[in-house]
C-alpha cells in the first residue's frame, strides 16, 4: 500500500510519471521507478505496533545530468513534508548509463507506514 502512496505523491514529477521496478517501452524521460528494497516492523515491549519502516529505492532518468538532479530535489522535498514525513537514508548519487544514454539519480528512504 505504501508504494501506491508514494507513486501517487511523486507521479507528477516527472513527465514519464513513476512506475514500479521497470519502465514500459516508449515512456519518455525523465521518469521515475519505485522500488521496496527492504525495511523492518516496528515493536515495542509490549507488542507489534502495526507499522512497518519501509526501505524504498527511487530512481530519476533523465536526458541529462541537470535534469535528473531537479526531479530528484523536487522528489526530496515532496516526501520528507506531510503525509508521509519519509527520510533519506543517505544522500543521493548519480550515475551515467552509457549503454542507453541516460543519467541516474538515486537516493533511498525511510517511511514509517501502516501495515
Amino acid at each position: 500500500m505504501i508504494e501506491k502512496i508514494v507513486q501517487d505523491l511523486v507521479d507528477d514529477l516527472a513527465s514519464g510519471g513513476a512506475h514500479f521496478d521497470i519502465v514500459p517501452a516508449g515512456v519518455a524521460r525523465p521518469y521515475i521507478t519505485l522500488q521496496q528494497v527492504g525495511g523492518a516492523p516496528v515493536a515495542y515491549l509490549s507488542g507489534e505496533s502495526g507499522c512497518d519502516i519501509v526501505r524504498m529505492q527511487i530512481d530519476v532518468f533523465g536526458d541529462s545530468r541537470t535534469q535528473a538532479n531537479e526531479v530528484m530535489t523536487s522528489l526530496r522535498q515532496r516526501l520528507c513534508g506531510e503525509p508521509l514525513l519519509a527520510r533519506p537514508v543517505g544522500a543521493p548519487f548519480s550515475n551515467y548509463e552509457s549503454n542507453v544514454n541516460t543519467y541516474r539519480r538515486s537516493c533511498d528512504f525511510y517511511i514509517l507506514a501502516k501495515i
